[in-house]
């Protein structure tokens, strides 16, 4: 994939700005501003940032909206439960 870097050292993949930026459909400058608020985890090179692919996916997963049926049904659960008697 492109603007991926495979360290040999070590099975890790790291992303470029401009990787990520394509990765995640969006421009260079949103990625600086996800950095800048510390958004996202990178790694600080001289003259370069790197993102890993795993925490890219975290950055991702930490962002999923889930469909309103799963709160619906956690909302009756915890509801139905109340209910319980001790």
């Amino acid at each position: 994939m492109q603007g991926f870097h495979k360290p040999q050292s070590e099975n890790t993949e790291l992303m470029s700005v401009e990787g990520l930026a394509d990765f995640l459909g969006i421009s260079v400058a949103s990625v600086y501003r996800l950095v800048e608020r510390r958004e996202i985890r990178f790694y600080k090179l001289p003259r370069h940032l790197r993102f890993r692919r795993s925490d890219v996916e975290a950055f991702l997963e930490d962002r999923l909206v889930k469909p309103a049926l799963e709160y619906e049904r956690t909302s009756i659960t915890k509801s139905l439960v109340d209910r319980l008697p001790i």
